[in-house]
């Protein structure tokens, strides 16, 4: 743009110049909209969503030095590109009038500046989409990008200049003298690939173990000191076991919390929720719920030590994938203290197969009393109750229990109000859940009635959806980390589908961008023709 507004008539330039940009800037989000909008709304939901700190947008920076640049036997994140590029690499910047080449050595300078941290990073963690981004000395790529654009014109001109001085050398020639020494540079001067072993699933002894377990059910890792991590994950997917990860460079934040507290105060309830079976660590936990399946051999020195274990435990309190449970209770509140509320109620009170917590609305006004009715027992936290909800919560009463009851003058919960609307023995019925595709799962009813709840996360991702015999069914938030239905006897496939507005929306528009597109391309095509027959 900087190049082509330069020049006479400044004014024209520069209104073609940004209107070109513009068109671009358009058609460039038209084509990407399929994917950019769904990545925007999972980030916005995301730990991405609040930014990251400096330090982690830094990451680990590059040192500015121009022999990283050429030699890459030194270990670490490097852009080398070798001797003999970097040689045509000076060649190449004989032709700094060219655009091209200009470009690419910009391309490759803005990339070292902000691999290495310098004030250029700075700036650009203060703008809009830069502060969500993790290590910015990957921008380094950038450089790997432009350096073989600009070596390729060094090429170009190292041949001219042979030539001048001496015209019987062939470009041929040269050409191969150019491919010898690069494969003797990778071969004499850069150090080879490393060769490593191969370790299968099957040869870690605690997963061999696992896998004869062919139930579905889940796997969480005790070893990881954080639950963001997924070290060892890939051989629990190789043998067809689902784990219970918080993330990587991504996470959800309130699952990451559960997850946290999961392991420092009830384990085997917590990961049980999330239908987890086995948890493998590399040291002993104090759960009744858990039992010592059987202890390994460890292995410290392996690269992915964490999956070695040495303890199996077995979780007791491990709950279905799916099934029906005969005593939910509702909380009604706003979202902070339900969630401080229901970890309490998790670790003391809650049986997870036989009785779940459900949180939807913040009010007893957002409920009909048929809503209510649906539930065996509701929690009022502060605020949740006004004097227009009396009549509501008295013909309520009649069938569910009140907590606190506020129409007997209550303010308080006690104990054993809790212990008894949680006192049920009746485990749940078993439902089978089928993965249709990555975006669809679904189940067989036979007229259950009743709250099903699911180990899965659909009710905290918009754009899930239940369906029976065409009939919409609403997805509720459970055990503040996985999801309920409630189920009113009807007999038919029961499918949920991942289908978001944001890909609804995105796709529309990357349909009508790349239509626009088409048409725009056939045009040129025929007044292409009709010139030539014009000239003819």
């Amino acid at each position: 743009m900087a190049w082509n507004i330069a020049g006479k008539d400044f004014g024209k330039r520069l209104v073609k110049t940004l209107f070109i940009s513009l068109a671009l800037a358009i058609f460039v989000f038209g084509l990407s909209a399929l994917k950019l909008l769904p990545v925007l709304e999972f980030a916005g939901m995301s730990s991405r969503g609040s930014g990251v700190s400096y330090q982690e947008y830094i990451g680990n920076p590059i040192s500015i030095n121009l022999l990283e640049l050429v030699d890459l036997s030194g270990a670490g994140f490097s852009g080398a590109v070798g001797i003999a590029s970097s040689i045509l690499l000076l060649f190449g910047m004989l032709s700094f009038r060219k655009r091209i080449v200009i470009f690419s050595m910009l391309l490759a300078i803005l990339s070292v500046l902000l691999a290495s941290g310098t004030f250029i990073a700075e700036f650009l963690y203060k703008l809009p989409g830069f502060g969500q981004m993790r290590h910015i000395e990957r921008a380094l790529v950038m450089f790997v990008f432009a350096a073989p654009i600009i070596a390729a014109h060094g090429f170009n001109n190292m041949v001219s200049m042979i030539r001048n001085y001496n015209k019987n050398i062939g470009e041929w020639a040269i050409f191969s003298v150019i491919g010898v020494l690069l494969v003797i540079e990778l071969i004499a001067l850069q150090p080879l690939p490393a060769s490593t072993d191969v370790t299968k699933p099957e040869d870690i002894p605690i997963l061999k173990e696992i896998s004869k377990d062919q139930s579905n059910f889940r796997i969480a890792n005790y070893a990881l000191s954080t639950p963001i991590g997924a070290s060892g994950y890939n051989y629990y997917t190789q043998l067809g076991i689902p784990s219970i990860k918080g993330g990587g460079g991504i996470w959800m934040n309130d699952y990451v919390q559960y997850l946290s507290i999961a392991q420092q105060a009830a384990p085997s309830k917590m990961f049980g929720i999330l239908n987890g079976k086995y948890i493998v660590s590399d040291r002993k936990i104090d759960d009744a719920g858990l039992s010592l399946k059987q202890e390994f051999l460890e292995c410290r020195e392996c690269s992915i030590w964490e999956v070695y274990g040495p303890y199996l435990y077995e979780n007791m309190r491990y709950v279905p994938q799916a099934f029906i449970v005969s005593n939910v209770a509702l909380l009604v509140g706003n979202d902070r203290d339900a969630a401080d509320l229901s970890y309490r109620l998790i670790i003391e009170n809650l049986d997870p197969s036989s009785t779940a917590l459900i949180h939807d609305k913040k009010s007893v006004s957002g409920y009909s009393i048929d809503d209510l009715e649906k539930f065996n027992s509701i929690i009022l936290l502060s605020g949740s109750a006004a004097q227009n909800d009396v009549p509501k919560l008295q013909k309520y009463s009649e069938k569910g229990k009140i907590l606190p009851n506020l129409l007997e003058g209550e303010n308080t919960i006690s104990s054993e109000s809790l212990a008894d609307a949680f006192n049920s023995n009746n485990a749940g019925k078993e439902i089978e859940l089928k993965q249709v595709s990555v975006n669809e799962y679904s189940m067989d009813l036979n007229g259950e009635k009743g709250w099903l709840v699911l180990s899965e996360r659909f009710a905290h991702f918009p754009g899930w959806s239940a369906k029976i015999n065409g009939k919409s069914l609403k997805l509720y938030k459970a055990d503040m980390v996985i999801s309920a239905v409630y189920l009113d006897g009807e007999k038919g496939k029961l499918t949920f589908k991942y289908y978001p507005e944001s890909f609804r929306k995105g796709k529309i528009i990357t349909l009508i961008t790349a239509l626009i597109l088409l048409i725009y391309g056939f045009y040129i095509v025929y007044s292409g023709i009709k010139m030539r027959k014009l000239k003819v």
